[in-house]
């Protein structure tokens, strides 16, 4: 389906399809919404994770659970990343259905992409532009598992899964002053 007629059917004229197409310098991309974890239009059932010891319903209420309490936003800056990299890597990598969700995100290998939607911060606004900060952390994983998938033979990609597991506290640190994690590069 074009991509200018998925922005008519999600309320986006055709100016954030030719921002984004903009900000890649003319590079095709694939919409990241299907990969998103919150989303009214595609009909998936986000997938419970669990995420040391933890079952969370889904990726967004782990990642929400992981902010400061009592909140504190510059805390929060510091590590939401970190806790949206693990609550994604949980998504696509262990839950249930992971197996389909990667064969898809290794589909849109190798184009960028966008995850257009009216948040400068983890979307690309189809007005501002902006971050793209969660289809970044998605691609992020699409391309370990697409070197995984290079060099696995025929014991599967749950052998290399176990192979290149990476501790969870290594993504998420402890909640301090620090200054906010850079944003992944494209």
């Amino acid at each position: 389906i074009p991509a200018k007629i998925v922005a008519g059917a999600l309320g986006f004229d055709a100016k954030g399809i030719d921002k984004a197409l903009e900000d890649l310098e003319g590079r095709p991309y694939v919409w990241a919404t299907e990969f998103e974890n919150v989303h009214t239009t595609w009909d998936f059932p986000e997938p419970e994770i669990t995420v040391l010891g933890n079952v969370y319903a889904c990726t967004e209420l782990f990642f929400h659970a992981q902010k400061p309490v009592p909140f504190d936003e510059s805390k929060w800056f510091s590590r939401r990343i970190a806790a949206m990299r693990v609550g994604l890597r949980q998504k696509f990598l262990h839950s249930e259905h992971s197996r389909e969700l990667l064969d898809l995100l290794v589909s849109s290998h190798p184009h960028p992409l966008r995850s257009v939607k009216r948040d400068c911060f983890w979307g690309f606004d189809p007005e501002l532009g902006g971050e793209n900060v969660l289809a970044k952390l998605i691609v992020e994983i699409r391309e370990e598992v697409v070197g995984w998938r290079a060099g696995i033979s025929e014991s599967g990609i749950s052998d290399a899964q176990q192979n290149i597991s990476v501790s969870l506290l290594t993504y998420l640190p402890p909640v301090s002053d620090a200054e906010e994690e850079p944003a992944p590069k494209e």
